[in-house]
């Protein structure tokens, strides 16, 4: 019984030493002469080990390296290089372009953060304004469509909280001009935060 496996791809032979177990497993499941069909993701294994044969300038660039390099390349507004799909090109264009994607999305995240944050202090702010407006804490919380009085309570505190902590930080600074835009009907969302469905 051989150790050797092979396998045939446009009639290059590729030979691998296998480890006694897997042959014993094979021999004990499969018939000799039986053919049997990899699915897509058993083959991925297959295909790599492949590929690190191949010299390393001609080599192909995984699929995870090229879905990147698009991401890169939609993020940017620019053309992949020619032979993008070769490990080198492709490796040559991700470390060119790598870090100045990952601040921008890092950028992108500051962005989605604060605008969450600015929807949340508008709803805070409304529910003091309306307190200070005399209105009972049952009568907000039924305008807010909030069922429960401390949630109110809550809003109260967690504003003030805030204020403290954050109003001689730049944050706070960024807030109240989301804030402004907010007020004037801009989704902040759309505008600030439309990366998570473009770039994963």
């Amino acid at each position: 019984m051989s150790n050797i496996g092979r396998l045939i791809v446009n009639g290059v032979e590729f030979s691998v030493q296998l480890p006694d177990e897997v042959i014993t497993a094979i021999a004990e499941n499969f018939e000799e002469g039986q053919v049997v069909e990899l699915d897509h993701w058993k083959s991925k294994g297959v295909a790599k080990s492949i590929s690190y044969a191949i010299p390393a300038p001609e080599r192909p660039a995984s699929y995870s390296q090229v879905n990147y390099a698009e991401s890169i390349a939609r993020e940017f507004d620019i053309e992949l290089p020619e032979g993008i799909n070769k490990a080198k090109v492709c490796r040559k264009f991700l470390d060119e372009h790598v870090a100045a994607f990952q601040e921008k999305l890092e950028q992108k995240k500051t962005l989605s953060y604060l605008a969450s944050k600015t929807v949340r202090t508008a709803r805070l702010i409304k529910a003091r304004d309306l307190v200070d407006s005399g209105l009972s804490l049952e009568e907000v919380a039924d305008k807010m469509e909030v069922k429960l009085v401390d949630t109110i309570e809550k809003y109260l505190r967690e504003l003030l909280a805030w204020e403290k902590m954050a109003s001689e930080s730049e944050e706070y600074n960024i807030v109240m001009r989301m804030l402004k835009e907010h007020e004037s009907g801009v989704n902040l969302h759309e505008k600030y935060a439309p990366y998570h469905s473009r770039v994963e």
